[in-house]
């Protein structure tokens, strides 16, 4: 059973016997062969790495990569020298289709927003969860979320922000970054100390309350409810050529929206999809690890149609 969006075939499986590990359904590694689009892959002696329902919340984030609304104490108003080491590169290009390549070729197509001025470097935010003598430059999923920021930094510093604008990235990029070591600001602090600048993820607060919704209704507790949640549907598969991909959607409105197209075309579907909530840096660990081989990307359709109206759009370095 299929049908065409887009450039791409949506296919939904019929469903089989399945087991279940840790409450979700585990089929095969062979998407091909497997009936249900779940993965549990083998890693050799590494042991096995699954999807979850529910990743662990603050245990997941090892990296402290992700912040939520009420970690962030304060966004500064500080411009960082021309010749600081943290300026964005901002050039023309067009956002992909997921692919099955490597991690940072999938992230490629999915855009984050970061305010900047005009000539790339970023504004700085006090957060909980850095080292003293640190200050974060924040990756924004929503381009809504980074306007909220934006708009209390004006009303804050309006000199100082003057020149502030909010820019698009790709996701490789600040993924790249995110995982780095804290680079020099080129600015002192009152102990006359250089403060230091990592990089955070704002995660997107509109699909985190989507997120806790679900979970809440499956009885998962709110503390383990992903930093960085997207969603997939059970038994939906996208053909990318001759390829299968198991679609993570950024948005949960993108996904219910996908399966309605499908359904059009098979109307002995559920009306509503099976979706379940999984946690983004898990699935990228077991990426890098070779684990999750056969997952694509489906940035927010209203990120896309932002980029697109900024008339800007994004290449990493």
């Amino acid at each position: 059973m299929s049908c065409f969006v887009g450039s791409s075939v949506v296919k939904l499986r019929e469903k089989r016997h399945r087991r279940f590990v840790n409450g979700l359904p585990s089929p095969s590694s062979s998407l091909s062969s497997s009936s249900v689009c779940w993965l549990e892959m083998g890693m050799g002696g590494a042991g096995k790495v699954s999807i979850r329902r529910a990743a662990l919340g603050a245990a997941a984030f090892a990296l402290g990569m992700v912040l939520r609304p009420e970690v962030v104490k304060d966004v500064r108003a500080q411009v960082l020298p021309a010749d600081s080491e943290v300026q964005f590169v901002i050039k023309e290009n067009r956002v992909s289709l997921p692919t099955k390549n490597s991690v940072l070729e999938k992230l490629r197509n999915v855009p984050v927003f970061a305010i900047t001025d005009r000539d790339g470097r970023p504004f700085l935010a006090e957060v909980d969860n850095v080292q003293e003598g640190e200050q974060a430059s924040v990756f924004f999923f929503s381009y809504e979320d980074a306007e909220q920021v934006l708009d209390k930094l004006k009303k804050k510093s309006q000199d100082m922000t003057k020149n502030a604008e909010i820019n698009v990235l790709t996701m490789d990029e600040a993924y790249k970054k995110a995982k780095g070591k804290a680079l020099p600001s080129g600015i002192m602090n009152k102990r006359g100390r250089e403060i230091l600048v990592v990089f955070r993820f704002y995660a997107d607060t509109r699909e985190v309350r989507e997120a806790e919704r679900i979970l809440k209704r499956d009885g998962i507790p709110k503390d383990q409810v992903p930093q960085v949640p997207v969603f997939l549907a059970e038994g939906l598969t996208i053909r990318l050529g001759k390829q299968f991909v198991v679609p993570l959607y950024f948005s949960k409105e993108d996904l219910d929206k996908t399966w309605q197209n499908v359904r059009e075309k098979t109307p002995d579907m559920p009306k509503s999809p099976p979706v379940h909530v999984v946690d983004l840096v898990k699935v990228l660990e077991g990426m890098e690890n070779k684990a999750l081989d056969n997952i694509g990307f489906f940035p927010s359709r209203k990120s896309i149609e932002k980029v697109r109206s900024m008339q800007t759009t994004v290449q990493p370095e």
